[in-house]
């Protein structure tokens, strides 16, 4: 960059500043409890993704990541449901940043994936393969994605994967502080962010699903948003935490191969699969605890789990509490101290004794 383009940069930005401080609002509450929204602040249903709202979708590799933030793209530009849940009112538009996958593959990609989109809908989704070559905590780069956001106007900047667009230690608070500074530069632009990332190597014994993600705590304490696909038997399981709602309910989903689109799962295969995929994180477990682990009533997990003991597929032991566990997984006690308190599961018929004594776990 030449030192005229670099003057040129540093005007534009502080007349950006400028521009900022000058939309900001101060309101008393009184005047903010009169002031109307647009009907686009909403984007995504269950206040999932706000007007300048943070999303992240998180899971393992090769669990279909990036065609599931295409499909949220597509929805939200043809104003129809994202797997069941309604999309704002406005007309979106939504710039896809790519870093893993070729032009080439992404049109073959989206020649499945935009079949049941309008036309309209598919001149408002925007990809740019850009590969590695975009850091979003380096000034060149942040400045260059601005000016692509200015040219195109987007109410939804997907960043996948996240992995790709920064240099710093994403288990490093100081670095990832600064990256999320730069994606909030965005979003004071009055723009969405969703973020593309990996799941942790060791995320299956993590029970708290902000806890999944890789990296740093201080990527869950500035999403709004966390939809995280985990595998389910033979289906995917979409597990959510939410900032500004209460959490839905856990969702089964199945990659169609033809469509390359998710779609919702209600049948008794996909229940079924909810609570096997909670015993096998969990360990051994009573129903409340898979009930609340799947974000459901209790009885809703005693009659799946007991389905699945009809099954085979899972094995009940003990009285009070009942535990259900795998087959043939070998009896055992664990204790586990978390933020609730000191968890203690077992398989053992016996439950646990202490001093010889029997402890009622219920």
């Amino acid at each position: 960059m030449t030192p005229e383009q670099q003057i040129q940069f540093a005007a534009e930005a502080t007349a950006q500043r400028a521009q900022l401080r000058h939309e900001i609002e101060i309101l008393p509450i009184d005047r903010l409890l009169e002031k109307q929204f647009p009907p686009g602040e909403a984007m995504l249903g269950s206040n999932l993704l706000d007007k300048s709202g943070a999303l992240l979708i998180s899971g393992p590799q090769k669990i279909g990541k990036s065609l599931f933030a295409a499909q949220l793209a597509l929805c939200l530009a043809n104003r129809s449901q994202f797997l069941g849940m309604a999309v704002g009112d406005a007309t979106y538009r939504v710039l896809i940043l790519q870093a893993e996958v070729s032009a080439k593959r992404m049109q073959q990609r989206f020649a499945k994936q935009v079949v049941g989109f309008s036309r309209e809908a598919q001149s408002r989704v925007l990809n740019a393969s850009v590969f590695s070559a975009i850091k979003l905590d380096k000034p060149e780069g942040l400045d260059l994605v601005k000016q692509w956001l200015d040219k195109h106007g987007p109410d939804l900047l997907i960043v996948d994967p996240l992995a790709n667009f920064h240099t710093g230690d994403e288990n490093e608070a100081q670095d990832m502080s600064r990256l999320t500074g730069a994606l909030d530069d965005i979003r004071s632009r009055g723009i969405a962010v969703g973020l593309v990332h990996h799941h942790g190597k060791k995320s299956g014994n993590n029970q708290n699903v902000g806890h999944k993600a890789r990296g740093s705590s201080v990527l869950p304490g500035w999403y709004d948003s966390h939809l995280s696909l985990e595998r389910a038997e033979s289906s995917i399981r979409v597990r959510f935490e939410l900032r500004h709602d209460e959490t839905p309910e856990d969702m089964v989903v199945k990659l169609n191969a033809n469509t390359l689109l998710f779609e919702t799962q209600t049948d008794d295969t996909a229940q079924n699969s909810l609570v096997i995929a909670a015993i096998r994180e969990l360990g051994p477990v009573d129903a409340e605890t898979v009930g609340r682990h799947c974000g459901k009533t209790r009885q809703w997990a005693s009659d799946w789990l007991n389905r699945a003991v009809e099954q085979d597929k899972l094995v009940r032991r003990g009285t009070r509490p009942i535990l259900y566990s795998l087959p043939g997984q070998p009896p055992e006690t664990t204790v586990a101290i978390t933020q609730e308190g000191v968890v203690v599961n077992t398989n053992t018929a016996d439950g646990v004794r202490i001093n010889g004594e029997a402890v009622n776990l219920a």
